[in-house]
């Protein structure tokens, strides 16, 4: 008989969202689907991610991650059609459950100064040269957002760290500290 399942030890730092009907959500980018539909990587921790009750984890695609996922944007445009397809029925499956919430970074409960602070941040993250176009929204839907990022590649983390460091993002997050923005890769990323 199978053990319980290992929780991962970030799962600690994730929070009921009170913007989400205080579910414990996490933002999970192109690069974790891809790990599990195409990769084969399910591991102890995605192995938990994905089957741990929504009720107890729930998982946000965004926009920019549906676009890559679909193949809109010139990276994944390269993509076999089958691997394309078997990531949106992926995601479909786990958006019927509940499981999956898709939405982008500007949703409608926005108040002006998190607008605001969204698309400076954006700005000001593009200006740093350190995350790519695919990356960045999904860096700033995680900071405004303040829903943790569980990403898997290690180039987007490493040039995240990087450009919290630029003096531009880090006059934005100053800028808007009312807030409550996450200003370390430790309160954003869950890999750190």
């Amino acid at each position: 008989m199978p053990g319980p399942m290992p929780v991962p030890s970030w799962y600690a730092r994730v929070r009921p969202h009170p913007d989400y009907d205080n579910a414990r959500l996490i933002l999970i980018d192109a690069n974790v689907v891809i790990d599990l539909t195409n990769r084969g990587a399910w591991d102890d921790e995605l192995t938990f991610v994905m089957n741990a009750p929504a009720e107890r984890l729930r998982l946000k695609v965004n926009a920019q991650v549906w676009a890559e996922l679909a193949g809109l944007t010139p990276r994944s445009s390269r993509m076999p059609a089958g691997a394309l397809a078997a990531q949106l029925a992926f995601v479909d499956d786990y958006r019927r459950t509940g499981k999956i919430i898709r939405d982008d970074g500007d949703v409608p409960f926005f108040r002006p100064e998190r607008r605001n602070a969204y698309r400076l941040l954006d700005t000001a993250l593009a200006t740093t040269g350190n995350l790519s176009a695919a990356d960045r929204p999904t860096a700033t839907d995680a900071i405004v957002n303040r829903i943790p990022l569980l990403t898997r590649d290690v180039a987007m983390r490493d040039g995240l760290s990087r450009a919290l460091r630029n003096g531009a993002v880090r006059a934005v997050l100053r800028a808007h500290s009312e807030l409550g923005l996450p200003t370390t890769l430790a309160e954003i990323s869950l890999r750190d």
